[in-house]
């Protein structure tokens, strides 16, 4: 497994995990083509998320990936 982006949250209220989750969806989609060099739709790759849980949250571990 490799990580082509990591996404920093603003120091706030936890969002929940919907919303988490909408950013990192728009955040990897955004980066996926310049990273693999093709279009996520046409393309034989996918990739997971890796969400802050609220947990993580309260201790300022704000990073998606």
């Amino acid at each position: 497994m490799r990580w082509f982006v990591a996404y920093e949250w603003p120091d706030r209220p936890y969002p929940g995990d919907a919303e988490i989750e909408d950013e990192l969806d728009r955040t990897c989609l955004n980066e996926f083509e310049s990273y693999v060099g093709g279009n996520y739709d046409t393309s034989t790759l996918d990739f997971r998320l890796l969400l802050p849980g609220e947990a993580a949250w309260k201790y300022s571990e704000r990073i998606g990936e």
